[in-house]
């Protein structure tokens, strides 16, 4: 009997100090996933204040621009003009003088980015006052990262829907690794209790996968892009082969990024099914995000800063899952060696 009390209050020690490594290790996985979530807010303001401001407040611009000078009913005139019919009704007296001069167009999109910019500002101070330890128990705050994550995919939205570069229309699956994040911060703060205790909670798994499809969805897009041709992308392939002095031909360019692109697809796909037995998917995903984000620089210069720190995540998202697929991987084993 004393050998049964014995062992049931060393078994009950392991198991709380399980527990605590496990609630150290969670904690580490939202303070790393939150940290990173700040640096990008701090890109996207930097890159919107000093910039022409961000895509949301590109198209709320070109958006009053058209009302202003009527856009609508001039299209509509024209077509009646010219081809004799028109989209939408004409009226016989049409006014298709600017509704204000440019000077009020301007002021009125300069308030527009003054706007985005304070709200933009806001979001980053939320993000970075969100690294504060004690604000993680408070479980409201959570809906916080709801709001950065809602943001995030508003920005890639009207990405997508301003046009003007190849490829845009694509850009919210893109940018997975800036967004989807910060849907797994909230689920790892808005179910805080069950992911530092439980040893396989719904929740956490629900992490892991979100980070997965994350880390697939960028690079299966980013593989597309490749596998298409995408003029940047060779671009970048002639600034690294200049750097080494040497001049590729264009066919050699397209090959390499046909090779590229199959292998993004590859590992998009690969890393979903097989992320639990092939884990070194994701170290080699790790490595070729922060090769390809460090090529920006290389290849553009100062200009490419900016670029390469919006795109650190397509190496960190995957190397954070990988830590934590390793960390399941022992803590598991231990508990059913302990059990």
């Amino acid at each position: 009997t004393q050998e049964k009390v014995v062992f049931t209050v060393i078994s009950q020690s392991i198991l709380e100090k399980m527990q605590f490594q496990r609630a150290d290790t969670t904690a580490k996985l939202r303070h790393t996933l939150s940290l990173y979530l700040a640096l990008v807010f701090t890109a996207v303001f930097y890159m919107s204040y000093f910039y022409d401001g961000s895509s949301i407040a590109k198209y709320l611009c070109k958006q009053q621009e058209l009302s202003r000078v009527n856009e609508a009913d001039i299209e509509a005139y024209s077509d009646k003009i010219l081809f004799g019919d028109s989209i939408q009704d004409v009226p016989a007296k049409i006014n298709l003088d600017p509704t204000s001069d440019s000077e009020a167009g301007f002021l009125r999109a300069e308030k527009i980015r003054s706007v985005d910019n304070v709200l933009i500002l806001i979001l980053t101070i939320s993000a970075w006052m969100m690294l504060i330890p004690r604000l993680h128990g408070i479980r409201y705050l959570s809906f916080i990262y709801l709001f950065l994550g809602g943001y995030l995919i508003a920005l890639s939205f009207y990405k997508g829907v301003n046009g003007g570069a190849i490829f845009s229309e694509l850009a919210v699956p893109a940018h997975a690794t800036r967004w989807m994040p910060c849907f797994a911060v909230w689920i790892l703060l808005f179910y805080r209790a069950k992911t530092d205790i439980q040893h396989h909670s719904p929740a956490l798994s629900a992490v892991k996968y979100l980070l997965i499809i994350a880390a697939s969805l960028t690079f299966a897009t980013h593989g597309y892009e490749a596998f298409m041709e995408h003029p940047k992308f060779k671009d970048l392939l002639y600034g690294a082969f200049e750097i080494i002095s040497v001049s590729p031909s264009q066919i050699v360019a397209i090959t390499l990024l046909k090779v590229i692109g199959i292998m993004d697809i590859f590992l998009a796909v690969a890393v979903i099914f097989y992320h639990s037995r092939w884990k070194w998917l994701l170290l080699w995903m790790s490595a070729w995000g922060f090769l390809t984000a460090i090529s920006r620089p290389i290849a553009f210069g100062d200009l490419g800063i900016d670029d390469a720190f919006l795109r650190i995540g397509n190496g960190a998202i995957p190397l954070i899952v990988y830590l934590f697929i390793r960390y399941h991987f022992q803590s598991r084993q231990q508990y059913n060696d302990q059990t």
